[in-house]
């Protein structure tokens, strides 16, 4: 009778035969049928009530006695995850996923954690099954276009659905391959109070050695693993000639290391994607080392976009800037980086540059420190361009000694001897607020340090001048 109802779609009347069967394995047998056969169908409203339905029907096979649909949910959740695991997701590229159909079904029951768990998974064998091979059914850019994009979408559902729970379960558990459960470090298993080797009658213990099998992911893990995905991805829409090696599926990107991934996305003018990304890395680092070369390699395209290869036009970076390097491509890696929080209207794109070059600065550098300050300063003099006035008044709060010394290193006496008399100025008592310095030099003071080394190699420096170069003398 079951077998009848199913080739004639007769779903109601399929479940009512299914649970008046008496055999425990011919009636999984026929559960696995029936889901089957409603998910080739297209049935897809009827599957995902298909516990209900059950339920209602064995409560009338027993003359209205009550139940419970959780043991229906157990039944067809293991035979949908079941067929999940058995498919081939590189061979499902256009056609339904058990995996989308079961985070449905998690959320319709507002079980949000297993719906976390359903998309991980599709990620996770994404990552391992179908990016570590040939896609079948197409081969080149857009297979590995589409399986990072499922990736990523596949990421970004379980974050979405790990927002939903409870700040303390909002976890889920990753099993570890068997290479790298069987590296991790063993846990000798002993017993408190006892010696480990000897039990209390004298036997020898035999110690044991657990293996860590899983991993617990945390938000801001799966949120890690997202940027990166998505870091990737941007890479090979932004140069998809060179996503491949040799003429193989093997994208190019998915080869690179984290921190190379941020210097890849910064060589591709993508200078925000790549800060952030760098952010929420290594956020657990002390200072922002990491993102040094990504400043740089801003910075330097900032003096390119100079007008005539002018330098000193990067002095006020005001409304002025623009002339013949204000060009298209300036605008294109403008474009890959978020501009809205500049708030400048119709400025030219070397404006912006420098906008976007500030915000990046005071943003990413920790406080007190002046690492990406000497990285860009020390960029921008090298290639010959004046340094911006708002790194100039920034620098002059945190560390001008500093400052001065890459004046002199760059052989730049000129800027740096008036830096430093304005310094001295500052230390009597003449806009010691725009230092940073908490005193002057007064009576009633406490005492103040400056960096008399280094204004004496200044002086000896110009001792060195030519007499008749008036700056140099002045």
């Amino acid at each position: 009778m079951f077998k009848e109802h199913l080739r004639l779609c007769h779903w109601s009347e399929a479940q009512e035969a299914l649970v008046s069967n008496p055999e425990g394995d011919r009636r999984r047998d026929c559960l696995r049928q029936l889901v089957t056969a409603l998910w080739e169908k297209g049935e897809l409203r009827t599957l995902v009530h298909l516990p209900s339905g059950v339920s209602a029907a064995k409560m009338r096979d027993r003359g209205g006695s009550s139940g419970t649909v959780r043991g229906e949910e157990e039944e067809v959740e293991t035979v949908l995850e079941a067929r999940a695991r058995a498919v081939d997701l590189s061979g499902n590229r256009n056609g339904q996923s058990y995996y989308d159909f079961l985070y449905s079904f998690h959320v319709t029951r507002g079980n949000m954690r297993k719906a976390a768990c359903v998309m991980y998974e599709q990620a996770m064998r994404l990552g391992q099954e179908v990016m570590g091979c040939r896609i079948r059914g197409g081969t080149g850019v857009g297979s590995w276009n589409w399986a990072l994009d499922k990736r990523a979408r596949c990421l970004l559902a379980c974050l979405n659905a790990l927002r939903l729970v409870q700040r303390r379960y909002a976890w889920i558990v990753k099993p570890l391959p068997p290479q790298q459960s069987s590296d991790d470090r063993d846990e000798e298993r002993t017993s408190g109070g006892r010696s480990p080797k000897r039990r209390n009658d004298g036997e020898e213990v035999v110690h044991t050695k657990i293996k860590r099998q899983v991993e617990v992911l945390e938000y801001k893990d799966i949120k890690k693993e997202y940027e990166v995905v998505i870091a990737r991805l941007k890479m090979i829409k932004c140069d998809p000639e060179h996503a491949t090696v040799a003429g193989e599926a093997y994208c190019f990107c998915l080869a690179l290391s984290e921190e190379e991934l941020i210097g890849a996305l910064a060589k591709a003018g993508m200078y925000d994607n790549a800060l952030r990304l760098g952010a929420l890395l290594f956020e657990d680092r002390s200072n922002c080392d990491w993102a040094v070369g990504v400043l740089e390699t801003a910075a330097s395209a900032c003096v390119r976009l100079l007008p005539n290869g002018t330098p000193a036009s990067c002095g006020i970076g005001g409304p002025e800037i623009g002339g013949s390097r204000d060009s298209t491509s300036a605008w294109d890696w403008l474009a890959e980086n978020d501009l809205s929080m500049l708030g400048i209207g119709d400025a030219p794109a070397v404006s912006l540059s420098w906008k976007l070059l500030e915000h990046f600065v005071k943003k990413y550098e920790s406080p007190g420190q002046t690492v990406l300050h000497k990285a860009v300063a020390a960029r921008v003099l090298s290639m010959g361009a004046f340094l911006p006035h708002w790194l100039i008044e920034s620098y002059k709060k945190r560390d001008p000694a500093e400052l001065l010394l890459i004046y002199l290193d760059a052989g730049r006496l000129s800027e740096g001897g008036a830096m430093a008399i304005e310094y001295i100025w500052a230390a009597l008592g003449r806009g010691s607020d725009r230092w940073g310095l908490k005193s002057a030099l007064h009576a009633n003071q406490p005492p103040l340090c400056l960096p008399h080394n280094t204004f004496h190699l200044y002086l000896l420096e110009l001792t060195d001048a030519d007499p008749s170069d008036a700056e140099y003398t002045q």
